[in-house]
Order: structure tokens, then C-alpha cells, then sequence
């Protein structure tokens, strides 16, 4: 997966996220700086769906 991709499933999950979703990035292009929305939206993800799957 790419992070293009992860965001792209976030965005789907979290609808108010959309409106931030960058274009996909052409190999010569830097990543988009609201790229960081969806790199913290994910850890936040991966930590509440950790914390549910405890006994």
C-alpha cells in the first residue's frame, strides 16, 4: 500500500477528511504537506482499534 492509498481509506472512513485529500504524487513531486493530517489520523486509528481488541 502506499500512503496515497492509506489516505485515500481514511478519507472514506472519515468523511470530514475528504476536503484534504491531496492528487495523487507524480514520482518528481514532494509530498503534500496536509499528507501529515493522514499520517496522524492513522496512528490515532491503529491505537483506538488497539486499545478495542484487548481481553
Amino acid at each position: 500500500m502506499t500512503k496515497h492509498a492509506i489516505a485515500e481509506t481514511i478519507a472514506k472512513h472519515i468523511p470530514a477528511l475528504s476536503l484534504y485529500l491531496p492528487p495523487a504524487r507524480k514520482p518528481w513531486m514532494s509530498e503534500d504537506a496536509r499528507m501529515g493530517i493522514f499520517d496522524a489520523a492513522a496512528l490515532a486509528w491503529m491505537f483506538f482499534r488497539s486499545i478495542d481488541a484487548r481481553p
